[in-house]
Order: C-alpha cells, then sequence, then structure tokens
C-alpha cells in the first residue's frame, strides 16, 4: 500500500486516482488547532461511503493522551467521513491521524494543538427573553382590575420604544418588503413596507445583526452577548433552529449562510496568543492575535469542512493595521459568498482582500486586493478596495462589493462592480454608486443587487441613512433613515409573506399600569385576544377577553412579578396556540427609592449576568459577606471583556439620579463603572467612568442629569476586563433624587431648548407636552402617526421665552404610539407618547 505522508501536498483538483485523498481537516501540519476538534476526512472520486467500514479508518493519537476512541459518521453527502474524539486534545500536544481509505491508500497526518486555550466555547441559549423580576418574600398575589379598549381594529400594535422612520425618497422602488436588525437603546428585527408601516417586529435584548430571507426561504438574525448564535424563524415567525460554530470556535456575528442543501456556513474567531516581536521589533510580546475560521455544517450540524486563517494567511498581511498593537485582529472577515462555480468567495475587511478558495480542497484560488493582489486593477480610481464588505458573486465573472474605502486618498464609501477576468488576471470597475455629497462609514455596510437591476446599498453607521436604492443610472428609488440615530449591519429587500403562528405579547410597566401588546402579525383571521395571567409561571387563569391589540392593566400588587401569555381566537371561535411568556414587576417607585434589584445581592446572584467576550475568561459569585465577586483567569483585552451587568433601569429624561455602589480589588487595578443604554454601542449616561481600586473597600457616588430621550430598559454595568486581579462589588443602587424647591415659571427663562415628556404618558384621551425657549422664537409644534403621517399642528407662531405647555386632545384616534415634534430654528428634538383609548 502507497503511504502519503503529511508533507506531501494534496492533491490539486481533478487529479486522477480513486481512493487518493481529497480533503482532510486539520490541515496537514496545521498549528494552533482548537483542542475540541473533529477530525473530516474525504476521498477523491468515491460517491458513497460504507458507513459500516467507516470506524475502521480512523486511528487517532495524541501526544499525551494517547489513542483516542471517538464516534464516527458519514455526513449527508454520503462521501465525508467525521471522527469525533471521546475526549478533547490537550493543550500543546501533537495529534497524528493515520487514515485507510476505501481503496486501502493511506494517508497521515499530525497537527497541533494550541498551547493555550483562550477561545472560549459559544454558550448555549434561547432566543430572547424577558429580563425576570425579582419576587419579594410575602408578597400578596392578588390582581384587582383589569381594563380593555372596545376597539376591534387589529392595526400592528407598537411598543412606546418603537423606532419612528424617515422616508425621504420613494419613487418606484424594486419590489419587496425592507429588512432591518436594529442596534440602539431599543434593539429590534424589523419588516416593513415602503412606506414605514411593520409588517413584523420582534424586540431583542441585545444589539442583532444580518436580518435576512435565505435560499432556503427561512429568516435568519445573530444575537450576540450570551446568546451568541445565529437563529432561523420560518414563514410563522416561530424559531425552529439555532447556528453555532463547532469545534470549539467561538461564532462570529458577520455570516451565515443556510445552502439548499441543508448544510449552513459560518464563520468563527479564534484568539491566540502570539509573540509579536517575531514580525515587528516593538511587537507585543503577548498579543492577542484573532484568527477566522470558515466552517461547513451538514443537517446535523456537524462540521464537515473547516478552512482556517491561520493555514493560509500571514498575520503580515494585515494593511494598515499596527502589528505593535495588544490586539492584532488581522483578518476580520465579514462575508461568505458561494460562487456560481460553488466555490466560497470570502471578504477579509483588515486585508482589504477579496479572497476565493476551493470548496473541495481549501486551497487559495484567487487574491483581490491588498498585499497579495493576483490581479492589475482597471478602470477604478481608487485602484482597488480598503477595508471592504459584503463580496457577492452575479455569474459572469461579476463581482458586487460595498468598498468602506478607510484609507483611499479620500474616504469614501461606495458600491462597486468588479469584472474579473482569471485569464487576463484583470479586474475591471464596470459600475459604482458615491453619494452626492460624499459618504464615508468606516465599518459594516452592505450592497445588494435586486432582480430589477437596482442597488440596495445599507450604510450601516447611525450618522448615516440606513437604507439607499439606486437605479443603474446612479438615481435614487428609495431612501430611510430611522428618526433617532441607530446602527444597521446590513440592510436588505426581500419579496416576503409570513403570517405569525401565534401572538407576540410584549408587556410595559408605567409605575401604576401594565400594558399589554398583542400582534398576530398578517393574521387577518383574528378577532379577539384571551389574556391568561398570574403570579407564577405559565398561567392558566383566565383575566379577560380582549378585542384590541392594546390591553391595559391597573391596580397590580406592588412588589409581585406577574406572567403573562395570550391566545388568538378567530372568527369561528377556535382559540390557537399560545404566545410568547412575559413577566414583569410591579414597581411603583418613587424618587429615592433603588431602582437596581439585589443590589446587595442578599438575593445571590439573583437578576445579575456576568457576559464574557473577545475570549475572556471569568465566573461570578456571591461571598460568604454578600459581596459579588468576579473571579478572573483571563482578563481579555478590552474593559468590557467581563461585564457584571443589569437591565431595565427606567431613566426619564431631565430627571435627576444618583448612581452608588461600593467596589474594591485583590490587587490595585482599574474599573469602569456605568449606567449606560443597552446596546453594543452603548451611550453612557451617566458622569462615572474610570476609576482606580485598591484592597480596601471604599465608597462611589455619582450624580448625573438624564439629558437623552426616556430609555426604560438602561443598564448598570461594572467593566472588569483587561486587568488580572478579582473584582469585588456591593450596595449597588440608582435612584432619583429627591426633589427639592421647585423653579417657578416666573424664576427667569431657561438654559437651552428642550421638548419634554408628555404628562400624563400613557394617556387617554388627552395629555400635556411641555417644551422650553430660552429666548423668543418661532415655534413649531406637531404630532405625527407612526408612518409620518401629520395628525395635528399644536403651535406654528413666535413665542416668548419661557415654559410652555399644550394640551394635545387625541379624541377619535387610534390606540398606538405618536410622535410628537418641536421645531425652532435649527433646533429639532422629537419625542413618543402612548395612546390607550
Amino acid at each position: 500500500m502507497l503511504l502519503v505522508t503529511q508533507s506531501a501536498l494534496l492533491p490539486p483538483e481533478g487529479a486522477a486516482g480513486t481512493g487518493e485523498i481529497e480533503y482532510v481537516s486539520p490541515r496537514p501540519g496545521a498549528r494552533w488547532v482548537q483542542k475540541e476538534t473533529n477530525i473530516v476526512a474525504r476521498w477523491r472520486g468515491v460517491e458513497r461511503l460504507d458507513r459500516a467500514g467507516v470506524a475502521r479508518m480512523f486511528d487517532v493519537v495524541g501526544s499525551k493522551t494517547g489513542r483516542h476512541q471517538g464516534t464516527t459518521a458519514v455526513s449527508d453527502d454520503d462521501r465525508t467521513a467525521l471522527f469525533q474524539p471521546d475526549i478533547p486534545f490537550l493543550p500543546g500536544e501533537e495529534v497524528t491521524v493515520s487514515l485507510t481509505g476505501p481503496a486501502g491508500l493511506e494517508f497521515s497526518l499530525t497537527f497541533r494543538i494550541s498551547d493555550r486555550d483562550v477561545s472560549p466555547v459559544s454558550p448555549s441559549g434561547a432566543e430572547c427573553c424577558e429580563q425576570p423580576g425579582l419576587m419579594k418574600p410575602g408578597a400578596t398575589d392578588t390582581i384587582r382590575r383589569f381594563f380593555n379598549s372596545t376597539s376591534t381594529a387589529f392595526d400592528v400594535a407598537l411598543p412606546s420604544d418603537f423606532p419612528f422612520l424617515d422616508i425621504p425618497v420613494s419613487d418606484s422602488p424594486a419590489d419587496g418588503r425592507i429588512f432591518l436588525a436594529r442596534w440602539a437603546t431599543n434593539p429590534y428585527l424589523l419588516i416593513l413596507e415602503n412606506d414605514g408601516a411593520p409588517v413584523f417586529y420582534r424586540r431583542v435584548p441585545v444589539d442583532p445583526r444580518d436580518f435576512k430571507v435565505q435560499l432556503t426561504g427561512m429568516l435568519t438574525y445573530y444575537l450576540g452577548g450570551n446568546l451568541n448564535a445565529f437563529y432561523s424563524m420560518d414563514s410563522t415567525y416561530s424559531v425552529v433552529d439555532s447556528f453555532r460554530c463547532g469545534n470549539g470556535y467561538e461564532t462570529d456575528n458577520h455570516e451565515l449562510l443556510l445552502l439548499e442543501n441543508g448544510h449552513a456556513l459560518i464563520i468563527g474567531r479564534d484568539y491566540r496568543q502570539v509573540d509579536m516581536r517575531q514580525y515587528v521589533a516593538e511587537g507585543d510580546s503577548n498579543a492577542t492575535v484573532i484568527g477566522n475560521i470558515v466552517q461547513e455544517l451538514d443537517r446535523e450540524h456537524r462540521v464537515v469542512f473547516e478552512w482556517r486563517s491561520w493555514d493560509h494567511f500571514e498575520i503580515t498581511d494585515v494593511t494598515d493595521f499596527p502589528l505593535t498593537a495588544s490586539e492584532v485582529d488581522y483578518v476580520h472577515m465579514n462575508s461568505i459568498e458561494v460562487d456560481t462555480d460553488g466555490n466560497l468567495v470570502l471578504s477579509s475587511r483588515n486585508m482589504s482582500e477579496v479572497t476565493k478558495i476551493s470548496r473541495m480542497t481549501g486551497e487559495i484560488i484567487w487574491r483581490l486586493g491588498g498585499k497579495n493582489n493576483d490581479f492589475a486593477i482597471m478602470n477604478d480610481p481608487e485602484n482597488g478596495i480598503s477595508y471592504q464588505h459584503d463580496a457577492r458573486s452575479h455569474g459572469n465573472g461579476r463581482y458586487t462589493i460595498f468598498d468602506n474605502g478607510n484609507y483611499h486618498s479620500t474616504p469614501v464609501s461606495r458600491a462597486i462592480e468588479y469584472d474579473i477576468d482569471t485569464v487576463a488576471m484583470t479586474a475591471t470597475l464596470v459600475w459604482e454608486y458615491r453619494h452626492d455629497p460624499l459618504r464615508h462609514t468606516p465599518w459594516m455596510g452592505n450592497a445588494q443587487r435586486l432582480p430589477n437591476g437596482n442597488t440596495l446599498i445599507g450604510w450601516a453607521d447611525a450618522s448615516l441613512p440606513k437604507i439607499t436604492e439606486v437605479r443603474p443610472d446612479g438615481t435614487k428609488a428609495y431612501e430611510l433613515d430611522f428618526v433617532d440615530q441607530a446602527v444597521c449591519y446590513r440592510a436588505f429587500r426581500f419579496p416576503w409573506r409570513g403570517r405569525a403562528a401565534v401572538p407576540y405579547l410584549i408587556a410595559e410597566s408605567y409605575r401604576d399600569t401594565v400594558t399589554l401588546l398583542m400582534n398576530t402579525f398578517e393574521d387577518s383571521s383574528v378577532v379577539r385576544y384571551r389574556i391568561y395571567g398570574g403570579p407564577m409561571p405559565n398561567p392558566t387563569s383566565l383575566l379577560d377577553s380582549a378585542a384590541s391589540s392594546v390591553y391595559q392593566i391597573v391596580g397590580l400588587q406592588e412588589g409581585t412579578t406577574y406572567y403573562f401569555r395570550v391566545t388568538a381566537v378567530d372568527s369561528n371561535g377556535e382559540e390557537g396556540g399560545s404566545s410568547n411568556e412575559v413577566s414583569i414587576l410591579v414597581r411603583s417607585l418613587q424618587p429615592g427609592q433603588n431602582m437596581v434589584l439585589n443590589g446587595d445581592f442578599s438575593y445571590g446572584t439573583q437578576s445579575w449576568v456576568l457576559n464574557q467576550y473577545e475570549g475572556a475568561l471569568a465566573v461570578g459569585f456571591v461571598t460568604s459577606d454578600s459581596v459579588y465577586q468576579v473571579q478572573i483567569s483571563f482578563p481579555g483585552s478590552q474593559t468590557w471583556s467581563i461585564q457584571l451587568a443589569q437591565v431595565g433601569i427606567e431613566l426619564v429624561q431631565w430627571k435627576n439620579y444618583i448612581f452608588e455602589f461600593d467596589a474594591y480589588g485583590a490587587d490595585r487595578r482599574f474599573l469602569e463603572a456605568k449606567v449606560e443604554s443597552n446596546s453594543l454601542s452603548p451611550v453612557n449616561y451617566g458622569r462615572s467612568g474610570t476609576l482606580f481600586l485598591t484592597g480596601t473597600k471604599r465608597h462611589f457616588s455619582y450624580s448625573f442629569t438624564m439629558r437623552r430621550p426616556t430609555d426604560r430598559q438602561a443598564r448598570v454595568v461594572f467593566n472588569c476586563g483587561k486587568s488580572r486581579p478579582d473584582v469585588f462589588v456591593d450596595n449597588v443602587s440608582v435612584r432619583e433624587e429627591l426633589p427639592s424647591d421647585v423653579v417657578g415659571e416666573t424664576d427667569g427663562p431657561p438654559g437651552s431648548f428642550a421638548l419634554l415628556d408628555a404628562y400624563p404618558n400613557p394617556f387617554n384621551p388627552s395629555t400635556t407636552i411641555r417644551y422650553e425657549l430660552p429666548e423668543q422664537a418661532h415655534v413649531v409644534l406637531k404630532v405625527f402617526s407612526v408612518v409620518g403621517a401629520e395628525v395635528a399642528t399644536l403651535a406654528d407662531e413666535v413665542q416668548e421665552a419661557g415654559r410652555r405647555s399644550v394640551v394635545f386632545e387625541a379624541g377619535g384616534l387610534a390606540s398606538g404610539v405618536y410622535l410628537y415634534r418641536l421645531s425652532v430654528g435649527g433646533f429639532v428634538q422629537t419625542r413618543k407618547m402612548l395612546l390607550l383609548q
């Protein structure tokens, strides 16, 4: 028999020889392999493996762990053999694999496990959930009164933090609906009509990414934090599956592709400690270097193809990035595309490179851009791409790319199309769109070619519109943005029709009331909702039947957590399945009361979450003297790599708050303590920040005014990363300051223009809108519907300086969220209010 060692190259594509190895993973000679890795082998010319004989194909021996037993299987293509060791390998050991192919040919390889395990295994997690409240001991469980609207119009009911939209251009856009995944203080998945009317929405616990329709017809999106996975929904908006990287790698948030054969393509992240002095004299001797992994998962979510940047790219391939940094993200892969020939096209932002690789062997076919460019760039004034995103194939050598343009002579972002000739080795720019005036987003973004030839551009950054749809001649067909700034990683347009299988339920607390918002998206058969509730999970007590999608509850027991679910009833009286269950803690907090649940940790870790990112490792527990200890094994490279957090702090605009806590360290170190928005790009609402800890407990106190719009889901965070000593936290509180003497209307004009909260809010049927004018000015105050239709003009005149108020009467209007906007010269401010008829 012929013995082939790892020193031999894998056979080229198309080589003869049935039974020769076609693909094997890990790659022969690979280093820094994850200890949980599986072993994959595929033989050339073999159409169907003998499943019973696969167990005899693998002989796996670790230099420290010896011969490995494991589970063998054949993937659903009938050609790919898999071996999953029963126990992981050990750090630093060399693994030898001897393979016996179906034709008797042998192949052997060795690879080395990473010396240090710094890649976290992606945790499991549910799709999303409301933060459970803390049930106080001894609370009585009595619901006293319920009210519901008499309206029978089942328009989409919108929560108070639903984002409002601005659509300045809508000129015969392409068919389809808009898909957005909003990052902000109020993260949402959104499907919208062209006029901004929501077809579907879902409030999510962390900033989402990449909400889109796959080739399979499924919806997918990514959620980070402790969830760290992609999720798929069917056309009934039911979550049916989740996707994470295999072999112990962290799931990257940039891309998931579902393929028509039931497989999935996904990106992983891999963190390694590297002595960068071997590459640059001033390099960090213990830098964190981040690599990327591309995996193909079969229908059982087993890894059947793995491509590692360590095996094919050099760390020095990075462009415009300091190799002296403590963290070197040398690849930063952001898209995968299946080309028309079945091979893969990868976009690597920090290398300014688009790479085509063989899906059969993993070998590189060509490289466009960056330090290893294979092509002559033709007809492109920028002479190539810079920190690009979203490379997509359209056949016949045509590829679109969203070129962020970070390091062009003038930073400008553009959507471009190249014609790539692999014979002449030229890449010719055949189309581009630059906005006038120029726009630049230094991160994210996409360019989607639509069936009618238009191109939909997602500009991503909060400062730019979320969507511009342009025709081939560059004229605009459509443009959309959020009224309040928010990030959206990618934006899309897809033909889509869905129908919710069960209602989607949201509960909102307004101090003395709870409002339920119920939606059965695009199900026109619903005529009523049945509401179940009580102080225990999975409530079965029928509380009421509602002929409206908005339902208000008053008189709930203070300090009690209530649970709710609803069902929909059709015109035949048939009751459908149950909605998601929501829980809400009734807390009619007064100024001076602590809004932080379990701030003294007397209930252990309840209501707190310890998040770990970027390869950091830590555990959190409460000590015997009721102090929360963050025990740090690996601190990560960022302060937020380890984060103790609690979500659900309600901050009202222009009110004053005090943030207090006790803290100390196991040794001297820094700590970040903040009250901020619950988003991946958080806004720090308070005046706190980085502080210095010693081994002595200290009390910290910060006062601040909430100058941003009201946020009912703010969070308290203690960022504990980047430093090794343990952190100890106790007696955490956020309180509204007790009111002092009220400033009267005659105490002089205010110092700045301001639009204040309407009161009451929610309201029925009237509310008072207040605003402040520091000087005489022409004032325009208007009310709009959620899709931007003008409802009322409350002021349009010159007014004197002072504190003003106007009553808005909403008789005859439907229940829902409304927008009120104050415009005074160049000052414009918009707020929201909820009408409950």
